[in-house]
């Protein structure tokens, strides 16, 4: 399995899409480098090629666009080293469920 910390967002993406059947379905914790994120469970409800629908206890459904998985997923590696903060991050406010996703990728 390629490690998706050192994949281009678009093999990142991929992953998903490829991983949809495992991935579809899955409670998640949200996660952050800090571990200082809330621990707000969601579930991911859809993926499709254009985006990933989440909801959770605290919120209806929600939709990541590609677009915003793929920014994220390009500072993917910065981020896990340090190199940059959780705020320079914030381009939405999916920031969190995509971290989480991307670690899970990472993790599974």
């Amino acid at each position: 399995m390629t490690d998706t910390s050192r994949a281009p967002a678009s093999t990142a993406w991929s992953k998903v899409l490829a991983r949809k059947m495992e991935l579809k379905g899955q409670k998640l914790d949200s996660w952050s480098r800090s571990g200082r994120a809330k621990a707000v469970p969601f579930a991911v409800d859809e993926i499709s090629t254009a985006a990933i629908e989440v909801s959770g206890p605290t919120f209806k459904r929600r939709r990541i666009s590609r677009s915003d998985f793929e920014y994220i997923a390009e500072r993917w590696e910065p981020y896990l080293k340090g190199q940059l903060r959780r705020d320079e991050l914030n381009r939405s406010q999916n920031t969190t469920y995509i971290l989480t996703i991307l670690h899970w990728l990472d993790s599974n």
